[in-house]
C-alpha cells in the first residue's frame, strides 16, 4: 500500500512539472513576444 501511494505521488510530481514546464514556456514565448 505504501509503494502504491509513493507510485501515485511521483505521477503525480511528474504531471504537476509537465504542466508547469508548459506554462513557463507559454510565458517565455510571451515575454519574447
Amino acid at each position: 500500500m505504501k509503494d502504491t501511494s509513493l507510485f501515485y505521488f511521483l505521477i503525480l510530481i511528474q504531471k504537476t512539472s509537465y504542466k508547469q514546464r508548459i506554462w513557463i514556456s507559454l510565458q517565455s514565448q510571451q515575454i519574447a513576444v
